[in-house]
Order: structure tokens, then C-alpha cells, then sequence
């Protein structure tokens, strides 16, 4: 039967032994070369300071993905590519979704020296929040109520306009029916002769009588 070591467990060193050894090599180099071995540094406690990166924050400019869609652009420091390349950053993304993977990453926004932690809000800032969302109800209901006055409005000016309509329609009617010459009224056509004697002119009929 094969036998297993547990080697699972972190191996525990015994440091006075460690020291005990190495004190015995100083020994021997100062037997050898006749100089003492050089000082232990002593272990620095300083630690450097990382610098202070910004808070994150919502976005306030609209991403515009498809503003150049369909248009060939010629990018200098830019190796060829095709899709969506990042100035900050030079690389190139393949589609919209990595685009936007990639500006909201850790990497992109430590390049702009932003963290990845948002910034703890203080009493007066919920305050504030609040109020701005209760101005923003109160806004809501009176623009529903101007909507509602402006679509009253919309329709009783198109009552108006189509009884405008209605009434120069029928102006039109009655002025055409008046400019009409009613058949009793119409001239005969001996009369039409005799009219067109007096003025001259004479007509050429047929010479039967």
C-alpha cells in the first residue's frame, strides 16, 4: 500500500533555529575574509501613498454610438482597425457593446483618474434629492394639466377653422349661384340679332327668310 504525505498543511519553520544557522555563517565569513557581514536593513515602514483618484459619477454627456455610422475615418496614433477605437486608452472594440464594457471598466476610468467608488452621499444631499424629486411630481401634474388646457385648445381651433371652411364654402355656392344667368332671363336669339345689329355687326346666316 502506497503511503500519501499530507502536504495540505502550511509548513510551520523553526525560526530560532534559522537564526542559529545563520548566526554561525557570519561566524564563517568573518573566519574567512576578517570583515564583519554587512547590517541587516531594518524594515521600512513607509508605504507610498497611492494618489487620491475621483469619485465616480453618473455620465452627464450622451454617448453617441451611431453618429458615425456608415462614414470612414482616418484616426492618427491608430493602428488599422475596424469598429470603435478609444482615445484614451488606443485600443479598438469591436462593437457598440464592447464600446460601452469598455468605458464604464475599471482601466478605462483609472486612465481618466476616476475610482470605482462612488462617493458617500451626506444628509443634506438626500434632502436635496428629495425635494428635487417632489418639484419634479409637482412639475409633472401641472404639465398634465397644461397638456390637457393646450389639447382643449388644439380642438376648438379646429372647430373653428372648419366652420370657416364650412362658411366660405357656401359663400362661394351662393356667389356662383348668383352669377348665374337664369334661362327666362337668357336673350332670345332675335333678340341676339337685333343686338348685334345695333352694335354693327352683321351675321352670316343662311339667306333663306
Amino acid at each position: 500500500m502506497s503511503k500519501f504525505v499530507d502536504n495540505t498543511v502550511r509548513r510551520k519553520w523553526d525560526k530560532a533555529e534559522f537564526d542559529q544557522i545563520a548566526k554561525e555563517q557570519d561566524k564563517i565569513l568573518l573566519k574567512t575574509e576578517g570583515k564583519p557581514p554587512p547590517p541587516k536593513r531594518p524594515a521600512s515602514s513607509y508605504t507610498p501613498k497611492m494618489p487620491m483618484r475621483a469619485a465616480l459619477k453618473a455620465r452627464e454627456e450622451e454617448v453617441k454610438l451611431d453618429e458615425d455610422l456608415g462614414k470612414t475615418k482616418i484616426l492618427s496614433g491608430a493602428d488599422g482597425g475596424a469598429g470603435f477605437f478609444c482615445q484614451t486608452c488606443v485600443c479598438w472594440l469591436k462593437d457598440s457593446q464592447a464600446y460601452l464594457d469598455h468605458i464604464n471598466g475599471k482601466k478605462h476610468q483609472k486612465k481618466l483618474g476616476v475610482s470605482m467608488r462612488v462617493e458617500r452621499s451626506t444628509v443634506d444631499q438626500v434632502r436635496n434629492r428629495f425635494k428635487a424629486k417632489q418639484d419634479e411630481l409637482a412639475g409633472k401634474l401641472d404639465y398634465e394639466a397644461r397638456l390637457a388646457a393646450q389639447k382643449e385648445q388644439e380642438e376648438k381651433e379646429i372647430e373653428e377653422k372648419k366652420d370657416k371652411k364650412k362658411e366660405k364654402k357656401e359663400k362661394n355656392k351662393k356667389a356662383k349661384v348668383e352669377a348665374a344667368v337664369p334661362a327666362e332671363d337668357a336673350p332670345q336669339p332675335e333678340d341676339a340679332d337685333e343686338v348685334m345689329r345695333a352694335m354693327g355687326i352683321t351675321t352670316f346666316g343662311s339667306s333663306k327668310k
